[in-house]
């Protein structure tokens, strides 16, 4: 690995991990559990990018938007239902949320890390 992929990499946790932590801490500071949750969903969404990556290319920044609209159009069996596929619609503490979302952004991370030299 070159010394500029490690540091694409390097930039992409610390940014995503500045997101997390700024929403948590103005989460906690207006009291408001859906803003602490967009940084679950930070990571989430990072994370999907990066795995896309391989596939799509630069074309992966699409991907969370996608993801989204996905999650508006069918992602929920009653209006205040959603699957637990969605992850973003999902309240803060929920478990498997939180799960999803370190998986998500561990696997983005690595899949980047490993696969950076190979496609751009």
């Amino acid at each position: 690995m070159r010394h500029v992929e490690f540091l694409d990499a390097a930039l992409a946790v610390v940014t995503t991990v500045a997101g997390v932590a700024i929403a948590l801490l103005y989460g906690f500071l207006v009291g408001s559990n859906d803003v602490a949750a967009a940084g679950r969903n930070i990571s989430f969404l990072v994370g999907l990018m990066l795995c896309a990556r391989l596939w799509l290319g630069v074309a992966a920044i699409s991907v969370p938007v996608l993801w989204l609209f996905s999650v508006f159009l069918v992602g929920f069996r009653s209006p205040q239902d959603p699957y637990p596929w969605t992850v973003v619609v999902e309240p803060l503490h929920t478990p498997y949320a939180i799960i999803a979302s370190i998986v998500m952004f561990s696997t983005g991370i690595l899949s980047f890390f490993f696969t950076s030299g190979r496609r751009s």
